[in-house]
């Protein structure tokens, strides 16, 4: 496993370390990335297999921004002379998350 691939100092150094790894070997493995066009195309072993989970996880993260916004309105941390800008605030932050 491993996570935020896109963080990576040397991504293709490290893939390519990896697709040695992988080629001719039973090894599995599990990555997660942001989208990368990169990874995509061409003709990379792992170009083939992807699955978008952002698409799943919207509600999951609308639902984790509305209770933080809830609480911080309720301690006070976040104070707004307009309550009706917390949902305006869920959504920008939802969309900024961009599925992370």
């Amino acid at each position: 496993m491993v996570d935020a691939l896109d963080e990576s100092n040397d991504l293709y150094a490290f893939l390519a370390g990896l697709e040695s790894l992988m080629e001719g070997s039973n090894i599995k493995c599990c990555l997660t990335t942001r989208h990368n066009v990169e990874l995509v195309k061409g003709d990379s072993l792992l170009s083939g297999y992807r699955l978008a989970v952002v698409d799943h996880m919207r509600d999951d993260i609308r639902l984790y921004l509305e209770g933080e916004v809830e609480s911080r309105i309720a301690r006070r941390v976040l104070k707004l002379r307009d309550l009706n800008l917390s949902s305006s605030i869920v959504e920008v932050l939802k969309e900024k998350a961009d599925g992370m």
